[in-house]
């Protein structure tokens, strides 16, 4: 490809995560993947705990993220959901 074709195709769109999707790419594989179940289990209402409850566990862990972030994540309202 040349610089024409490259100029003209422009630069790679930007992925944009929220603070839940930053936090979720910085996990190691089975705890995003955990992560995410518990996200999907909240978002479907099959979850056997509350996002508030999640949500503290975020926190106790370490990650500083705001309740209407993370609700904003689960209901799929954030930047993640708009790729």
């Amino acid at each position: 490809m040349g610089l024409a074709d490259l100029i003209k195709q422009g630069p790679p769109p930007k992925k944009n995560r929220c603070a839940v999707g930053t936090i979720i790419d910085s996990l190691d594989p089975d705890d995003a993947d955990a992560l995410n179940d518990a996200i999907e289990k909240l978002a479907s209402g099959t979850a056997h705990f509350s996002a508030a409850w999640l949500h503290r566990v975020l926190l106790s862990e370490g990650h500083k993220i705001a309740e209407n972030t993370f609700s904003k994540h689960v209901n799929q309202r954030c930047t993640c959901a708009t790729q």
